[in-house]
């Protein structure tokens, strides 16, 4: 199925080059095809405020989570286990 998927990405999905020029085309065509009131352009290490102000709520004191290791605890104290986000709901 992944194969299957990386494949419509681009069929010379293994080659690096060819990848990333498919990456950086479809890149292009969202750009091309979403109204910029609608699109957000973030990049990994960016922090909360463009993702807030295109949901249209406040920024949370909460610093940005950077890591992929997952959390210790949930808010209700019990293990988050192989968790890559946030357990409790910053933004809402």
């Amino acid at each position: 199925m992944v194969r299957d998927m990386f494949a419509r990405f681009d069929p010379d999905w293994r080659d690096d080059t060819a990848a990333m020029a498919a990456y950086d085309r479809h890149n292009v065509a969202v750009r091309r095809e979403v109204p910029p009131d609608r699109l957000v352009e973030w990049q990994p290490g960016g922090d909360w405020e463009p993702l807030c102000t295109a949901l249209g709520i406040a920024v949370p004191a909460e610093p940005f989570r950077t890591s992929t290791r997952p959390m210790s605890s949930r808010p209700d104290g019990t293990r988050a286990q192989g968790t890559t986000a946030p357990t409790n709901d910053v933004c809402g």
